[in-house]
């Protein structure tokens, strides 16, 4: 789960300060990457093919939106995630996505990196 706390710059209508529609849609890519890493045994590079959104309701002016998401079937070269966002009660989404992704890259292992 990530969270997007409310910030006025992101506001989409200024008029009601609603949350514009591309940083939900950044909060569930980011949060789809990180559904898939955290599925992956080995480091992977991968991209976005098809991110869809389906906005059920309005955002609230003033609140955090959060974001949930999970990696339900990896094949060898895509991962299917998909996700929802709301403000308070997972139950009441705000937001319902899927999406797919393409590996793109060799594999690395995961292991700790030296800094």
């Amino acid at each position: 789960m990530l969270r997007l706390p409310y910030r006025k710059e992101l506001a989409g209508d200024r008029e009601s300060g609603a949350r514009h529609v591309g940083a939900i849609a950044a909060l569930v890519d980011t949060t789809f990457g990180y559904a898939i890493h955290r599925r992956l045994s080995e480091r992977r590079g991968f991209a976005t093919l098809d991110l869809r959104i389906e906005h059920l309701q309005r955002l609230t002016a003033g609140q955090d939106i959060l974001c949930v998401g999970d990696c339900h079937k990896l094949t060898a070269t895509i991962a299917f995630v998909r996700g929802s966002v709301y403000h308070d009660d997972p139950d009441a989404a705000i937001a319902t996505a899927v999406g797919i992704c393409m590996f793109t890259g060799g594999v690395a292992p995961m292991e700790a990196e030296e800094n």
